[in-house]
């Protein structure tokens, strides 16, 4: 998904966990993914943070992706992968 879908699920509040993991120590990635409690059937769904031309976002640090990620809204807990 691209940062603005992102952000828009953010003030939705359809995202209920954010996953920041690396496949090196200079790339991290985001992957959101949430539930809908708000229908008798749970759907669940995840993505890949993208940019906004989409190409995998990543970011060179964990403390740039954390910023990064409360600017676009995201007050709630991070689950952290190496």
């Amino acid at each position: 998904m691209k940062q603005s879908e992102m952000k828009k699920l953010i003030f939705a509040g359809l995202i209920d966990v954010i996953i920041l993991h690396s496949d090196s120590i200079d790339n991290w990635f985001v992957m959101a993914s949430g539930v809908d409690n708000h229908q008798d059937i749970v759907e669940q769904y995840g993505n890949l943070l993208m940019t906004e031309r989409g190409q995998k976002k990543t970011y060179t640090s964990l403390d740039r992706a954390y910023k990064a990620l409360r600017v676009l809204g995201w007050d709630g807990p991070l689950t952290i992968m190496p």
